[in-house]
């Protein structure tokens, strides 16, 4: 550690000599090429610097710091086919605004993204596999929680609520997350139980979500096992603007007249509300959200309350300060599984009448100062509360109230042409008061240091380095080391190879050391364990990525994961004392967090993506095959597919957008026998593989005069039956309407 604080050190003593930001302007203008309407949204990048903007409603932009040479520039949206001008200078009484036109296309190479460095980069310059969700694709899929965006990522499976990218996790409900879930960039895990709350997330005011598969540690540490989701917000506009979103589904009837537990028609509805506008220097966005999900099963009816709010304010041409406000109230029942197969969509007895209450939320702030164009700085600052409380029959019968504050200082600084540094200092801390775990503090310290070299004009070469230093109530600290390396080649301007190894670690959350439960829906008595270590992951992959035409693109990978320690919920008879009132030990069923399992799993991905007439329609396949074992015990390892297909077919025709989706996961071959058998869960072998067919239609009014999209989605066409989760049905065919528009 001493050595790389030395480091960092170093390089910030440097800081100040680093010049100071020059007063060059570029101004210009993004249009599309075949309609010559200017295009709002695109991301703008001056090559070989640290500057950028986006364009705005009238597809203008603005950059600031160029000095007086020529710059090369790249302009790309999602849609159109990126540009990249040369010799661009800063705009002046004899250099005119810069016009860019940009072709529409299927095939997108140049995307922009932010998570894979801390910094914007082009897609294909990450060494890692990397997938992008756009606000488009959201609103499309009428995505209610992230989660089930989530779904539709090759790659990645999702058990109910916990997210497992290329197998890397298993299931532990409502505790921990090998995949590290980023808001803006900060990570967004609850204090007390260390898992991803997707409610949360503030779908309607989403800009862009990326996926990172494979282990992130060495820049942003724990958690960053299995992979990194980053959820990028959107800024408010330069203009007023007012947008509603309103949508209501339709349960249809499950295929089984015993399954149908309810007189009446289920219904799924909400309405989200925001408007955004200039208020002196600021803009500021405020939007509000109401949904309510009457469910197809009994007992798990949910309600929510949702209120977002963002503000910037540029302080001066390289000063910006963001503030956001975010929070989630809640009501649903409780659903932990089925009472047997024959009644899928009631819960076991002990469920039944219990309702959780919950409040959560974020205030978070931003500072970026741009010092100059090989330099910046970002200095970060979030509070995440969450608090919960179990009702059942009257009774309230667990409660928790977790605070984390986090903040984070990252410099990155081109150190000239072939150099470019990016490091910084992250600190945590938590408190955390439970009947169920306890009351607790925890804190963690960490500094990072990452080089991107380029070593000549088509090879990047990355290595990266992070020591965190966590510590939980009295337990002895922890400190983890997590290097990482990856090499992005270019062989051609339409192939590029990749490879990268890095390190994981997580340290366990302290619902996992201390949780302590005599009872619960279940017949399980749940243990603390303040024995629990770190868990640890190196991941290695290789992969290339070819667009062979404007029509057609690939992407194959191999990887590789071996994890240790990994921290599993283990069912066992024991002999105990129940309570302190009990005069001897007796044999109980009890459940308890341990490292047990030393796992290595290696797979293989492809991707393919093929425009069809004219970019008329779209096909996206994505297949991934895996085989996860348990190394110890020479085994599968638990709640892991080893086979999972993606495929979707889009239409764009005018202002027609329709699209079918189709997701295969096969059938797991283990889960948790003793928590079935000992919980008990009643028919809780019962699996089958999964086939589920979306289809969704939308179309703009906006020949009427109107600026209103309306549209049709089905999902679960086919009203197939599976689980994802031992003893959960999932839900049957569902249709809903949407209607959405902005003035």
């Amino acid at each position: 550690m001493k050595s790389l604080l030395v480091i960092a050190l170093g390089v910030l003593i440097a800081v100040p000599v680093i010049p100071q930001i020059r007063d060059g302007l570029l101004v210009g203008i993004v249009r599309d090429e075949e309609t010559g309407k200017p295009l709002e949204g695109a991301n703008i990048v001056v090559r070989g610097t640290l500057l950028g903007a986006a364009s705005g409603r009238n597809g203008e932009f603005r950059i600031r710091g160029l000095g007086q040479r020529a710059y090369t520039i790249v302009v790309s949206m999602v849609g159109f086919r990126p540009a990249v001008i040369e010799n661009v200078h800063a705009s002046g009484p004899e250099q005119p605004i810069l016009e860019v036109s940009l072709r529409p296309t299927l095939i997108v190479t140049d995307q922009i993204v932010v998570t894979a460095s801390r910094r914007e980069q082009e897609l294909r310059e990450v060494p890692a596999s990397l997938s992008v969700i756009t606000a488009r694709a959201l609103a499309d899929r009428n995505i209610v929680t992230m989660d089930e965006a989530m779904r539709y990522i090759p790659g990645v499976t999702v058990l109910q609520d916990q997210i497992n990218i290329r197998g890397s996790s298993g299931y532990s409900r409502g505790v921990g997350s090998r995949v590290l879930l980023l808001l803006d960039g900060l990570p967004f895990l609850t204090g007390d139980t260390g898992e991803i709350n997707w409610e949360t997330i503030p779908v309607g005011d989403v800009e862009q979500v990326e996926v990172i598969k494979g282990a992130g540690s060495a820049l942003y540490g724990s958690s960053a096992l299995g992979g990194v989701i980053n959820v990028l917000t959107r800024n408010a506009p330069d203009h007023a603007e007012f947008r509603f979103r309103l949508y209501s589904g339709l349960y249809d009837k499950p295929r089984f007249k015993e399954w149908d537990w309810s007189s009446r028609s289920r219904f799924q509805s909400g309405l989200m509300i925001g408007y955004a506008e200039r208020l002196g220097p600021a803009n500021v966005l405020l939007s509000v959200g109401r949904s309510v999900d009457e469910s197809y099963r009994e007992n798990d009816a949910h309600h929510r309350w949702t209120v977002f709010a963002k503000a910037h304010t540029d302080l001066s041409e390289a000063r910006r300060l963001s503030l956001t406000f975010n929070m989630l109230k809640r009501t649903h029942g409780n659903f932990f599984w089925w009472k047997s197969l024959r009644e899928a969509t009631i819960p076991a007895d002990p469920q039944r009448n219990g309702t959780v209450q919950s409040t959560r939320g974020n205030i978070s702030a931003s500072f970026r100062e741009t010092v100059s164009e090989r330099f910046f700085y970002v200095v970060k600052g979030m509070y995440f509360g969450n608090f919960w409380r179990d009702d059942s029959a009257g009774h309230v019968n667990n409660v928790s109230a977790s605070h984390r504050g986090q903040t984070d200082v990252q410099f990155t600084y081109a150190t000239g042409e072939d150099h470019l540094l990016t490091f910084g200092v992250a600190g945590n801390g938590d408190y955390v008061e439970s009947n169920l775990f306890g009351r607790h503090r925890g804190y963690g310290v960490a500094v990072y240091l990452q080089d991107e070299w380029a070593v000549d004009q088509s090879a990047t070469l990355t290595t990266g380095i992070r020591y965190d230093l966590q510590k939980a109530s009295t337990l002895s600290a922890a400190g983890r080391l997590s290097p990482k390396i990856g090499i992005n080649v270019a062989v051609s301007q339409s192939t590029t190879l990749r490879s990268s190894l890095g390190a994981g670690f997580r340290y366990p959350s302290i619902g996992e050391l201390f949780v302590s439960s005599a009872a619960n829906v279940s017949q399980l008595i749940i243990l603390p364990n303040l024995n629990l270590k770190p868990e640890t992951s190196l991941t290695g992959e290789v992969g290339v990525f070819s667009k062979v035409s404007d029509d057609l693109s690939f992407d194959v990978a191999a990887f590789w994961n071996e994890l240790a320690n990994l921290i599993e919920p283990r069912v066992f008879i024991k002999s105990i004392r129940v309570s302190p009132s009990d005069t001897a030990e007796s044999n109980r069923a009890v459940v308890e967090f341990e490292n047990i399992t030393r796992a290595r799993i290696v797979g293989a991905e492809v991707g393919l993506r093929v425009s069809w007439f004219e970019r008329l329609l779209a096909t996206d396949i994505g297949y991934t095959a895996l085989w996860p074992e348990d190394v110890g015990q020479g085994t599968i390892l638990k709640f892991r597919a080893r086979h999972t297909l993606h495929t979707s077919t889009a239409l764009t025709w005018g202002e027609l957008r329709a699209s079918v989706d189709y997701r295969f996961i096969s059938r797991v071959d283990r889960v948790d026998d003793q928590l079935i058998v000992l919980a008990p869960i009643t028919h809780g072998q019962s699996r089958v593989p999964i086939h589920v067919l979306d289809l969704r239609g939308s179309y703009a009014l906006s020949t009427l005069g109107l600026p209103l999209r309306i549209g049709l989605n089905v999902t679960n066409v086919l009203n197939y039956h599976y689980v994802e989760l031992v003893g959960n049905l999932a839900p049957p065919r569902m249709y809903s309407l949407v209607l959405e528009g902005a003035l």
